[in-house]
C-alpha cells in the first residue's frame, strides 16, 4: 500500500532547470524542485536537504497524515509524499496504523 524510497531528496529554488527531478513547480522567474540530495550544490539560490518519498498506492489518504509537513504529488496511479526524514518513522508508523485498519474492514 505504501513504499519508503531508498534516496534521500533535497527541496531547491532555482532560476534554471536541474537535470534530474522529481518534480518541479514555477512560480514567476523562480523554480521550486525536488531534486536527489547528493545533486544539491552552492549554485542553487536556496536548498533544504533531508526528505524521503514515500509513494502511496491508493486507497490510503493523505488526511493521514495531517500532523506532519508534507509535499505531496499526486499522478493517476499512486500518490507520493515528500517528507522531512526526522518525521519518516512517525509517519511510517501512521501509514502502518491505517493499512491495519483497512485490512480489518475488508
Amino acid at each position: 500500500m505504501f513504499v519508503v524510497h531508498p534516496k534521500r531528496f533535497a527541496v531547491v529554488k532555482t532560476d534554471t532547470k536541474p537535470n534530474d527531478f522529481l518534480a518541479i513547480v514555477k512560480t514567476g522567474d523562480c523554480l521550486t524542485a525536488i531534486i536527489p540530495e547528493e545533486d544539491v550544490n552552492e549554485s542553487f539560490l536556496e536548498y533544504e536537504k533531508g526528505f524521503r518519498l514515500i509513494t502511496i498506492i491508493r486507497p490510503l489518504s493523505f488526511k493521514i497524515l495531517k500532523d506532519f509537513t508534507v509535499f505531496l504529488l499526486s499522478s493517476d496511479s499512486a500518490d507520493h509524499v515528500l517528507i522531512r526524514e526526522e518525521d519518516l518513522g512517525k509517519a511510517l508508523e501512521v501509514l502502518k496504523d491505517e493499512v491495519r485498519r483497512i485490512c480489518k474492514r475488508d
